[in-house]
């Protein structure tokens, strides 16, 4: 079972959504996600301070973290 936190931003959920898929897929890939979902109200925090560690705390339980990029 693999603990993961997957960095990405809301803007572009359609690669999110379809890691996630990928990754559902796969019935050998057990994993628990721990990125934050879309209606966590981490998104609205009032500081920098606040979200940066708001994310830490949604990052520690993770054995491994997977960075989206592109655009």
């Amino acid at each position: 079972m693999y603990n993961l936190f997957i960095s990405h931003s809301w803007n572009y959920s359609d690669a999110y959504g379809k890691l996630i898929s990928l990754l559902n897929a796969d019935l050998y890939f057990k994993y628990r996600n721990y990125s934050v979902p879309k209606n966590n109200p981490i998104h609205n925090a009032p500081y920098q301070w606040q979200l940066k560690e708001a994310i830490k705390a949604q990052m520690a339980p993770a054995s491994c973290i997977l960075i989206l990029a592109g655009v």
